[in-house]
């Protein structure tokens, strides 16, 4: 999964547009897009501006950057989806 992916995501599930966030952090609309599709690479700066907005530690979102499932061994698909929401969870208890 990309970067940009996993901030894709983390839109999609508090049901913002591109548009929105891209307003509310400064950056246009379509160079948002051009990140969460892949096309663009953000810098450091703009990676640590998305992690704030959404209240996710750097080192989570990188975590999700460098681990898809393709790479989960067949049958524990289950297992790594649990276990990326109780991450989720614990994070969002720490730094919200």
């Amino acid at each position: 999964m990309n970067i940009g992916k996993v901030f894709q995501e983390e839109r999609k599930k508090i049901k913002l547009t591109q548009t929105f966030v891209a307003n509310e952090i400064g950056l246009s609309q379509t160079y948002l897009c051009s990140i969460e599709t892949g096309r663009r690479i953000p810098t450091i700066n703009v990676v640590q501006l998305l992690c704030d907005y959404y209240k996710k530690p750097l080192w989570l979102v990188l975590a999700k950057e460098n681990t898809n499932e393709e790479t989960i061994p067949e049958g524990k698909e289950n297992l790594y989806r649990r276990l990326m929401k109780q991450i989720d969870e614990l994070a969002k208890e720490i730094y919200e």
